[in-house]
């Protein structure tokens, strides 16, 4: 069961049509950070502190279940009050949110509604204003052909015909991945093994349309056999970490209790992808 970390604030959300300056921080910071802002089950908005750039190098934040040496260091650098953060969502600026501590407040503005599934990425990184926010949700049948892929590709791992059946889809969405020009399918398919929780095997899905039909660029295959292998992977958000023009994709890991946060990155050929980082175990009991 997912928690949400030290940093998960309070919020006070306001939706509009975001116009602003860039953060303070974007133009002097060498070194960059990047949080996901989510909200699940209801509760207040929260932020999760995942990675930091600087360069090409991919730097991790500190653990911050229990006194680990770098939380004050950090929260002194990063969580001050009024330090305010980019939204992005789809790699397009999407709002602002600031912090304000003791009260542990973070004021978000902006145009995405971040709530249940749906999650988005805050930083202090330099963007490129210009670019727009491509994700959208896909067609029926769109959605079908994701399905009849995750069909196959379950079928090739080995699962029977009849649980293949009971497949269903979750947080699809169409996005343009930099430097592509057209959209993937990205999401998540979840087959139930029929288990006394009901413990599933898992699909995250990155499709690319070839004469006709999806093709897999990214699938990640988690087949469950017991309860507390239970595995969820999910959509996070895509950014453009380095700023060289290529997207990462962000996915978070849901296990039996706790998660945890991965990044892909292109392959050499950027035909394919490979996963670039990975946070601790996160999920503070």
């Amino acid at each position: 069961m997912r928690s949400f970390s030290l940093w998960a604030c309070f919020v006070l959300v306001v939706l509009f049509p975001f116009v602003g300056s860039q953060s303070q921080q974007s133009d002097t910071s060498p070194e960059s950070v990047w949080f996901v802002l989510s909200s699940e089950s209801g509760n207040p908005l929260g932020i999760d502190p995942v990675v930091r750039t600087a360069g090409k190098k991919l730097l991790p934040v500190p653990d911050y279940c229990g006194d680990t040496p770098g939380n004050d260091e950090f929260g002194k650098k990063y969580l001050r009050a009024g330090q305010t953060y980019n939204v992005m969502f789809g790699g397009a600026r999407a709002g602002q949110i600031s912090y304000a501590p003791p009260l542990a407040a973070v004021d978000y503005r902006g145009t995405v509604e971040i709530k249940g599934k749906i999650s988005a990425l805050a930083t202090n990184a330099v963007i490129d204003p210009a670019r727009k926010n491509t994700r959208k949700r896909p067609t029926r049948s769109e959605s079908d052909a994701g399905l009849e892929l995750a069909k196959t590709l379950f079928a090739n791992a080995g699962v029977p015909a009849h649980p293949i059946s009971k497949i269903t889809q979750d947080d699809l969405t169409w996005s343009t991945l930099l430097p592509d020009k057209s959209p993937s399918l990205i999401g998540s398919y979840f087959l139930p093994t029929g288990g006394d929780i009901d413990p599933s095997h898992a699909l995250f899905l990155v499709a690319k349309r070839s004469e006709g039909k999806l093709s897999p660029e990214l699938s990640l295959m988690r087949i469950a056999k017991s309860q507390t292998e239970n595995e969820t992977i999910r959509f996070v958000d895509q950014a453009d970490l380095f700023g060289d023009g290529q997207d990462s994709i962000i996915v978070i890991n849901g296990y039996y209790e706790n998660y945890r946060y991965c990044i892909f990155g292109r392959d050499t050929d950027r035909k394919g992808w490979k996963q670039i980082f990975e946070t601790g175990i996160l999920g503070c009991e």
